[in-house]
């Protein structure tokens, strides 16, 4: 099931609280630096086709990606930071990661983490709340989209997956690589496609 998927049911069965729209409205700057407004996010990009991308096609984004329900979660997450944030995502979903061959896992080396994406979101937050518990030093590539994410940009080297990454992120990037910071990637840099019925990453 993907993270979508999984948040409508559990919005359906009352385990995420409708969110309050006169709340939303006294929102003090905290709160609203780390919500998600995903009509200002598409208008801030270089792109001049996301930034005159139609009102209704905006609207139909944010039902898909559940914005309200979405930013209900954030809110009550609002004081977790970092892998604290992470953390709480792993238990407010219930998600859990059964580990074979952890045994193999080196103690001290400097590793980078290359996983596949079956999923979406779920299976990157399980994956990286699992491993920062053995390797505290680690650093997650992801799009740069994910940056308006505010509770989680401590752990995060951003890409931009739908055009030129900026100085300052490939600076941080090539520091990473550099440094003994661990690092994370999905390399196809995109969820897997059923292919011939088979789940399969475009790399």
């Amino acid at each position: 099931m993907n993270c979508c998927s999984r948040f409508l049911n559990m919005y359906r069965k009352g385990q995420i609280k409708k969110f309050n729209h006169q709340k939303t409205n006294k929102m003090g700057d905290h709160e609203k630096f780390i919500t998600v407004d995903v009509g200002k996010i598409i208008k801030s990009q270089k792109s001049l086709i996301l930034r005159k991308m139609p009102r209704f096609i905006i609207r139909m984004i944010e039902r898909i990606i559940y914005q309200k329900e979405l930013n209900a979660l954030l809110l009550s997450l609002k004081d977790h930071i970092g892998f604290d944030f992470i953390d709480g995502l792993v238990n407010y979903f219930e998600s859990t990661a059964v580990v074979e061959g952890k045994e193999n896992l080196p103690e001290h080396n400097r590793l980078i983490f290359v996983l596949n994406h079956p999923l979406g979101a779920l299976e990157g937050i399980t994956a990286i709340n699992w491993l920062q518990k053995i390797y505290p030093d680690i650093k997650a590539l992801t799009n740069n989209l994910l940056t308006n994410i505010k509770n989680a940009l401590p752990i995060m080297l951003p890409v931009n997956s739908f055009g030129k990454t900026d100085p300052d992120s490939m600076k941080k990037i090539a520091d990473a690589y550099k440094s003994e910071t661990n690092i994370f990637t999905f390399p196809a840099g995109r969820v897997s496609r059923i292919v011939s019925g088979k789940v399969r990453d475009k790399v």
